[in-house]
């Protein structure tokens, strides 16, 4: 008998090593303004090649950047690989918003892992590259929607100098003029007031980085040019742009050669448009909705004057087809606003008393012009027929169109002496503005002795009744208008 003392040995299969290539990492320069648009967009390239014998799964892509995100960025990579097969991978990134406080260029590591399974085994290859991210204020002209998400509307020091100005204008002014146009117009005098300059940098100006499109351009947010109190076309786009959106006006980029310059949306058809406006040319047509072209530049000229230029630059490149249209809502559905926010910056607004003045001197301005223009025409008419009830009434409807009442009452009661109804409906509601109940009355019922079923002399009475809380008679004459017109009757209860 004997006994035998050892060991079994088992040796413990090796890991096997990763042979997954990454032969190639292309990375682009990092813009912070643009950080919400790495999320979803590349900010580089990864290649893949599978140097394994057999078909490799789960391929997962990931990178991190320690001082600028929270957590690693999945990236969109390919499910499999066959052996040899190669794969580009769109490298994303989500960053913080601490990649805003890069007030100058730095670069810092930025690591991509791989990982996947190769026949039940796990397996990972990890690499360190170099990223650069660029200043805040950077910015290439490769696509003008871009510069969109500069304009910061929910910045505290742009919400604080639009608000009380934007009141203003609602509060001030003739009522008759869309509240819209005159918000911006008010909203542009006011650069006069609080000392804004056009300044133009030789070492950055808009003509020579929009021409090379690759070059590195300098771009102010609203905030900063409201500190600097000065910028250049881009800068003071930007600028209208986000004061225009914090008060709820839609605001646009026009581009022509060398230059930009805003618009705004006056939330008017075109039919209603040129009611207000004698000059369709001054007006920019875009998909059914109509533009204000402005002249950022022309700060000391006031909003008239560069109304008219902007008008005058968007035709000429328009013509030549060298103009671009670029909305800023549009815009942000690709680059998003940044959220930028400069602690150190207080903004005081201009005096509000300057700027009404300046405003409402340059309405006055545009009514006059708007008035006189069209006034001519029908006047011209009136001294071949000067007791033309029509042309009457029409110069008086020009004349209430513009707030001015008592000229339209003046008209309107000359016209009404030839008996003619539709003057003396709009005698009638000269009244009813001026608060006079009784002689609007007088008038509406006047033209019902003649027409009974005069629908607008019917709805004057409905709406004089509905003021006075009569309710019940309100809703007779509103009865009677649904027997002659129902379409009417629907849109006027509505």
């Amino acid at each position: 008998m004997g006994a035998f003392v050892g060991a079994v040995f088992r040796p413990v299969p090796e890991k096997p090593v990763p042979k997954l290539k990454i032969p190639k990492v292309e990375l682009l320069p990092i813009f912070p303004v643009f950080y919400k648009y790495y999320d979803d967009n590349p900010l580089g390239t990864l290649s893949l090649v599978n140097g394994e014998k057999a078909k490799i799964t789960d391929i997962k892509v990931s990178v991190y950047a320690k001082s600028y995100m929270d957590s690693a960025k999945p990236c969109p990579a390919p499910a499999t690989l066959a052996p040899g097969e190669s794969a580009a991978v769109p490298l994303l990134g989500l960053f913080t918003t601490s990649i805003l406080d890069v007030t100058q260029g730095t670069k810092t590591p930025l690591d991509i892992t791989v990982s996947y399974q190769l026949n039940g085994s796990a397996l990972s290859v990890q690499r360190t590259e170099t990223l650069t991210i660029l200043d805040r204020n950077a910015m290439i002209w490769d696509d003008t929607r871009k510069a969109a998400a500069f304009v910061t509307e929910l910045d505290p020091g742009v919400l604080t100098y639009a608000k009380g100005i934007a009141g203003m204008a609602r509060e001030t002014g003739n009522q008759s003029v869309s509240l819209i146009f005159r918000q911006a117009m008010a909203l542009f005098e006011s650069f006069a007031t609080f000392g804004m300059r056009y300044v133009v940098d030789p070492a950055s100006s808009y003509a020579q980085f929009s021409a090379e499109k690759t070059s590195v351009d300098f771009l102010q947010f609203p905030i900063q040019t409201l500190t600097y109190k000065a910028g250049d076309c881009d800068d003071l786009s930007i600028l209208y742009c986000a004061l225009l959106k914090s008060i709820g006006i839609e605001p646009a980029f026009i581009t022509v050669p060398g230059h930009i310059f805003a618009a705004f949306n006056l939330s008017l058809s075109a039919e209603k448009a040129e009611k207000l406006f004698s000059n369709a040319q001054d007006l920019v047509a875009v998909n059914g909705d109509t533009w204000i072209p402005v002249e950022i530049t022309m700060l000391r000229e006031g909003f008239l004057s560069a109304w008219h230029e902007g008008a005058r630059e968007w035709r000429e490149a328009s013509a030549t087809g060298k103009a671009e249209f670029v909305p800023i809502s549009d815009a942000w559905k690709l680059y998003p606003p940044t959220g930028f926010l400069d602690k150190d910056s207080s903004v005081v607004p201009p005096d509000l008393g300057a700027v009404t003045k300046l405003y409402t001197t340059a309405l006055a301005t545009f009514i006059k012009r708007e008035v006189d223009t069209r006034a001519a025409e029908i006047q011209g008419a009136l001294r071949t027929s000067p007791r033309d009830p029509k042309l009457l009434n029409k110069l008086g409807v020009l004349y209430a169109q513009f707030g001015m009442l008592d000229d339209a009452a003046q008209q309107f009661n000359l016209a009404s002496r030839a008996q003619y109804l539709p003057a003396v409906v709009n005698l009638g509601l000269v009244y009813a503005l001026r608060g006079d109940g009784t002689r609007a009355a007088a008038a509406y019922k006047q033209v019902l002795q003649k027409d009974p079923g005069n629908t607008s002399a019917l709805l004057g009475m409905a709406r004089l009744a509905f003021d006075q809380e009569d309710y019940a008679s309100a809703g007779k004459y509103l009865d009677t208008v649904a027997g002659i017109d129902p379409k009417l009757a629907r849109q006027c209860s509505g």
